[in-house]
């Protein structure tokens, strides 16, 4: 069975010759790894991780061709891109990390200055040879990430004002969520129209949750959020691909929502939040959305000898070889302060503790 009929097994929930893994690591961890383990590049460090997923935004990506750069620095350190997202690399205890410094559109007061803000156009990418740059990943499970509903507008308008807004100026946050929706509905549709019969999964990243609860209630998700994902999801299977939404911290109250729209594949399971344990949620949906993720970045994997990261893989393989519906992985992305023998022994402990029984 190859990676591809592996990851779709999974989430169709038929039998498996073995549990699918994804390896997923920012920038700054992978860079770290290759050097450790003296790879060459980014489909050696899959590989040497016997990862079944790629995805794309790390290693494949359409050639833009919008007016000035994709992204440029600006002073003091701070690099804009074509959003006008505007980021500062930070040291911080977890190691080097990409962070939100300023909000451009903040101090908008108006639709009208929405309006008149320079939205992008997804015509500034070309996905002309899109199909030809994912030869190399054919014999992985691809994975198109980078979508947004929710989240993305925060990184305009700032977290606390975008909250706000839902609130006291729906006009606005709902204008904003309009802007990125539409932009990603067309700048994926020209992905799968170019290569979608090569994908598999379309992920959207939408944080709605804390660790103790949701950061919006469940009517606020079902106004402003549900209907923008929903086209999103529909999107995603006209084109027979698999729709996984990210969402990390307690989400446990909407998971019937997210089953009722259609998701595939929830992620990251974050069971250091309230109410995510991993087994637990398997266990009450277990035929009717596939699980990623649920191994902890927050505690455990940053703490725990390599003996401890191999029993905890071996009593999660133990739960899931029979259930299906289940892609190992890590709660979020592997920061700067996991170890790099943990993300080894994690990931060789998950295959070949399966290829020994």
């Amino acid at each position: 069975m190859n990676s591809k009929q592996r990851v779709l097994n999974a989430i169709n929930h038929k039998p498996y010759d073995r549990i699918p893994v994804n390896f997923c690591a920012n920038r700054f961890v992978r860079r770290k790894l290759m050097n450790w383990l003296k790879l060459n590049n980014h489909i050696d460090l899959l590989n040497h991780f016997n990862s079944d997923i790629v995805d794309l935004r790390d290693c494949v990506k359409p050639d833009y061709i919008g007016p000035g750069q994709q992204t440029f620095r600006l002073e003091n350190g701070v690099t804009e891109n074509f959003w006008g997202w505007r980021t500062k690399m930070v040291e911080t205890p977890r190691g080097t990390e990409e962070q939100f410094c300023e909000f451009k559109l903040q101090q908008a007061e108006t639709v009208e200055d929405l309006v008149n803000y320079n939205w992008p156009d997804p015509d500034w990418f070309d996905f002309s040879d899109f199909r030809q740059k994912l030869e190399p990943y054919k014999s992985l499970s691809v994975m198109a990430s980078g979508g947004s509903v929710f989240q993305h507008p925060t990184f305009l308008r700032g977290m606390d004002t975008f909250l706000t807004d839902l609130i006291l100026n729906p006009e606005m946050a709902e204008f904003i969520m309009d802007k990125f929706t539409h932009f990603y509905l067309v700048f994926f549709e020209k992905m799968f129209e170019n290569a979608g019969d090569l994908i598999d999964i379309f992920r959207v990243a939408d944080d709605v949750a804390m660790q103790t609860g949701l950061l919006i209630s469940e009517e606020m998700f079902d106004e402003f959020v549900a209907p923008r994902l929903k086209k999103m999801i529909d999107l995603a299977h006209r084109y027979d691909i698999k729709f996984m939404l990210h969402s990390c911290g307690d989400v446990s109250p909407l998971i019937p929502r997210f089953i009722e729209l259609g998701v595939d594949i929830l992620d990251p399971i974050q069971v250091s939040a309230t109410n995510m344990n991993l087994f637990e949620i398997h266990k009450k949906y277990s035929r009717q959305i596939c699980l990623h993720g649920g191994i902890d970045t927050q505690q455990f994997l940053p703490n725990a000898s390599v003996g401890e990261v191999k029993e905890k893989i071996r009593e999660t393989i133990d739960y899931f070889r029979s259930q299906s519906g289940y892609i190992l992985s890590t709660s979020h992305v592997i920061e700067g302060d996991i170890p790099p023998e943990n993300i080894d022994a994690l990931f060789n402990e998950t295959f070949y503790y399966q290829i020994k029984r």
